[in-house]
C-alpha cells in the first residue's frame, strides 16, 4: 500500500497514531486520490469526525480548501451526509459555511436536497440563511422540491425558511416539485401554505410544468387540491395545450375528461 493508501486507511480507521506519524515524515496529507478527493473530503463524507479534527489541527485551514471535481467542500459533503458532528467540528474551526459548489449551491442547499434534517437544523442553531440563493435564485426550498425530499420542506419552513419564493424564471418550490414528479412534496408545499396555483415569468402554474412533463399523478394531486387547472399562461396556453403539444397523452386524456365533465355540470 502506498503512502496515500495508508493514509485513507488511517483516516478510515480514526488511527490518530498513524495520521500524525505520516504528517511527521512528510506524508503529504491533502494529496488528492484519483477521483480528486482529499483525505479531509473522505473525512467529512464518512463522518469520521476524530480523523477530520485531526487533519485541521496538522494542516490548519489549508485543509478546508479542498473541493471535490464538483466544487463540494467538506462541509457540503458533511451537510448531505447528515453527518453532523463534522459539521460542528468544521464550522468550530472555522470553515466558510456560505462556501458554494460548482452550481451555486450552500451547504444547506445540499442539505435541504438530500433530507438531511439534523443538517438543517444544525444550520439554523449557527444562524445561517435557511432561504439564501444561488445565482439562478434557487432557495434550499426549491432544492428540496426537485430532490423529493418532503420531510426538508416541513422542517425548513419550522425553522422560518421561505416556500414561496421564486428563483430567476419565477418559478416557486411548487413549480419545481410538479415539473419532477414530487407529489408528496407537493402535497407538503400545498398544507405549508404555499401557493399551488403560483405564476412564474410567463404565467405558467405548477399545473402547465405536470401537463409539459407528463407529471399525470401531480395534475391528479392538484385536482385533489381544488387548484385551477384550465388556467392560461402568457402565451394564452393551457395546462391542457401544454401535454397536447408535448404529446403527454395521459395527461391530455385526464384533462379533457375534467373540461367534458365541467361541460356536462354546467
Amino acid at each position: 500500500m502506498d503512502d496515500d493508501g495508508l493514509v485513507l486507511y488511517a483516516v478510515f480507521e480514526e488511527d490518530e497514531a498513524e495520521l500524525r506519524a505520516a504528517h511527521a515524515e512528510g506524508v503529504a496529507l491533502q494529496a488528492a486520490d484519483a477521483r480528486g478527493w482529499t483525505p479531509v473530503l473522505h473525512a467529512a463524507f464518512a463522518g469520521k469526525v476524530q480523523s477530520l479534527r485531526i487533519l485541521m489541527e496538522l494542516l490548519g485551514l489549508a485543509a478546508l480548501d479542498a473541493r471535490t471535481p464538483d466544487g463540494s467542500s467538506a462541509i457540503h459533503l458533511a451537510a448531505s451526509e447528515g453527518n453532523v458532528e463534522c459539521l460542528e467540528a468544521l464550522a468550530a474551526f472555522g470553515g466558510d459555511l456560505t462556501a458554494t459548489d460548482s452550481s451555486g449551491w450552500t451547504a444547506v442547499h445540499a442539505a435541504a436536497a438530500a433530507g438531511k434534517i439534523r443538517s438543517l437544523t444544525v444550520f439554523s442553531v449557527l444562524g445561517l440563511d435557511l432561504s439564501c440563493k444561488t445565482p439562478e435564485g434557487l432557495t434550499p426550498a426549491h432544492c428540496a422540491a426537485m430532490s423529493g425530499a418532503s420531510m426538508s420542506l416541513r422542517i425548513l419552513q419550522s425553522l422560518g425558511a421561505k416556500l414561496d419564493e421564486a428563483d430567476s424564471e419565477g418559478e416557486t418550490p411548487s413549480h419545481k416539485a410538479a415539473a419532477a414528479g414530487h407529489v408528496e412534496c407537493l402535497r407538503e408545499l400545498y398544507l405549508l401554505g404555499a401557493q399551488a396555483d403560483a405564476l412564474d415569468q410567463h404565467g405558467r402554474t405548477p399545473a402547465h410544468f405536470a401537463a409539459a412533463e407528463g407529471e399525470l399523478a401531480c395534475l391528479k394531486c392538484l385536482h385533489e387540491l381544488d387548484v385551477r387547472l384550465d388556467t392560461e399562461d402568457a402565451m394564452g396556453e393551457t395546462p391542457l395545450d401544454k401535454a397536447d403539444i408535448e404529446e403527454q397523452a395521459a395527461c391530455v386524456q385526464f384533462l379533457q375528461d375534467l373540461l367534458n365533465l365541467e361541460r356536462v355540470t354546467n
